[in-house]
């Protein structure tokens, strides 16, 4: 997004000392001036992508502690310590597989 594009930017300005530093709305304007609107966008893509995986590894971990559920647990609400961690496990193997 626009304000994690110029917070980057920002961090990563050399500073010369007696040079004053660039502000928020300073860098905005450059960023629009020097690369357009759609310039503020840029990354936005790979973020998405790394969205993506982090709700692939909620609905994976989901669907298997349900599958515990149903068939291991009897139909037993808790699931014990090993199926916890076989479940985010595997949660985190099929997100990781699965871009």
């Amino acid at each position: 997004t626009p304000i994690w594009l110029v917070k980057t930017r920002l961090q990563l300005q050399a500073h010369k000392p007696g040079e004053a530093r660039q502000g928020m709305f300073g860098a905005l304007s450059a960023v629009v001036k020097n690369e357009g609107v759609l310039g503020l966008y840029t990354g936005l893509f790979p973020s998405l992508l790394l969205v993506s995986h982090g709700a692939l590894q909620f609905m994976a971990y989901e669907e298997i502690k349900k599958g515990f559920r149903q068939y291991a647990n009897g139909g037993d609400e808790h699931l014990s310590t090993w199926q916890t961690f076989v479940t985010g496990s595997l949660a985190k193997v099929f997100a990781s597989v699965e871009r």
